[in-house]
C-alpha cells in the first residue's frame, strides 16, 4: 500500500531535515555532546549566522538540545535528543543512498541534459525553417 505524505509532514520534512547544512550538523554533532565552537571548526564552511539558525531551528523541533553551562563565561553545548540520535541514523541512511547511486544520478541528469538540449536545437531549427 502507497503511503502519501501529508502537506504538515511535508512541511517538517522540508523545514527540518531538507534544509542546507541540517544533516552535516547532524552528523558532526552524533551521538555526543559538542560546544558550539567545536561544531564551528567541524563545519569551517558554514556561517556563524547560518549555523546559530540551524542550532535554533533543530532545537525548536526537539532535535538537538541547548545546555547552557553557569559558568562565567558561559558555556554552551548541544547534543542531539533521543528523536534527533533516530534521525541521524535516517540522515546517514540518506547519504549512504546518495553515494551509492551518485553515478547513476550524474549519468542520469547528464543524458537528460543531452534530450533537452537537443529538443532545443530541433525546435529552433524548425523554426529557422519555417
Amino acid at each position: 500500500m502507497t503511503r502519501t505524505v501529508d502537506d504538515a509532514t511535508l512541511d517538517l520534512i522540508t523545514s527540518l531535515l531538507f534544509r542546507k547544512w541540517t544533516l552535516p550538523i547532524l552528523q558532526s554533532l552524533g551521538t555526543t555532546t559538542k560546544r558550539y565552537s567545536t561544531l564551528s571548526r567541524m563545519l569551517p564552511k558554514i556561517t556563524q549566522k547560518v549555523l546559530t539558525e540551524r542550532l535554533k531551528q533543530l532545537e525548536r523541533g526537539g532535535i538537538v538540545q541547548h545546555v547552557l553551562h553557569s559558568t562565567n563565561p558561559p558555556q554552551v553545548e548541544y547534543r542531539l535528543t533521543e528523536m534527533g540520535i533516530k534521525l541521524l541514523g535516517v540522515a546517514n541512511d540518506i547519504e549512504c543512498y546518495f553515494h551509492d547511486h551518485s553515478e547513476e544520478i550524474c549519468r542520469s541528469q547528464k543524458m537528460y541534459d543531452r534530450r533537452r538540449e537537443d529538443a532545443r536545437v530541433l525546435v529552433f531549427r524548425r523554426l529557422l525553417v519555417l
